[in-house]
């Protein structure tokens, strides 16, 4: 039997070349003259103008009248948010989530923010079982649960502090009965520095988990995935392999909702 070669697709080029000028446009700061569309794009500028002449007739490029400069139009806008609403955030991140299953052998589930706090809206157990009864519609801990602690990282403030305030009082009553419950806030700021939160036998004694939160187009947290494992077998280090798997899925399920990650300024 014969090994069947996948043909590519025949194409219109002429698409494809405006399609990266637009790109150039979407990764600059600002409005750009001509000349510097051009060289991004890797084309002359009588060229680059042509394209732009044609993609501002249809409003997905806009000329400034003053200034002479390019940017993006009302038309990319309108395409924008019309993607935006037809993503289906469950059906992507369930995509995702099985791709982190198969990849780490351990159970993973995915959260939103709901009028209780951080709520599980889906599960997929990995080969690795955990017994914790963490399933659809349980609400996971601000202070104790690496969702929580994701959620707590990068949600504001005002939206967390009424949900934190009960945790801190149950954990002051239990350091009072002589437990070891104190929460350390660094824990929080460790979350934001490495964009993943952990926490390690503090749901359930033995099991630890990382958690890494979604972004929408308006850098909103959407959602929050969480790994979670037996201790004897996951990889809690914030380098290794779980919590970079986890960064790369969460990073790119953010892109796809529309999320554009900002640069660090030099």
């Amino acid at each position: 039997m014969g090994v069947a070669v996948k043909r590519a697709q025949k194409g219109i080029q002429s698409i494809e070349v405006g399609y990266a000028v637009l790109r150039v446009l979407e990764h600059a700061r600002g409005p750009l003259p001509l000349g510097e569309v051009a060289k991004a794009a890797g084309m002359s500028a009588s060229k680059a103008h042509s394209y732009l002449v044609s993609l501002a007739r249809v409003g997905l490029v806009a000329q400034d009248p003053v200034t002479n400069r390019y940017g993006l139009g009302p038309g990319a806008l309108r395409l924008g948010l019309a993607a935006l609403a037809h993503i289906d955030l469950l059906t992507a991140a369930r995509a995702a989530m099985y791709d982190l299953v198969d990849a780490t052998g351990h159970t993973v589930f995915l959260s939103v923010w709901g009028n209780l706090g951080p709520t599980v809206i889906a599960r997929l157990e990995g080969a690795n079982l955990v017994p914790v009864e963490v399933k659809v519609g349980t609400v996971m801990p601000m202070l104790i649960s690496a969702t929580g602690r994701a959620f707590l990282a990068f949600l504001p403030r005002v939206v967390t502090d009424p949900l934190v305030k009960p945790e801190l009082k149950r954990l002051e009553l239990a350091k009072a009965r002589g437990q070891p419950a104190l929460f350390d806030w660094s824990v929080v700021e460790e979350a934001r520095r490495h964009g993943v939160s952990r926490a390690l036998g503090h749901v359930l004694r033995g099991f630890g988990g990382f958690a890494a939160p979604i972004f929408d187009h308006e850098g909103q947290v959407s959602a929050v995935i969480t790994v979670i494992g037996d201790m004897n077998l996951i990889d809690a280090r914030f380098e290794g392999p779980i919590a970079r798997r986890l960064l790369h899925a969460t990073k790119a399920l953010s892109r796809q909702m529309g999320y554009v990650e900002k640069k660090a300024a030099l």
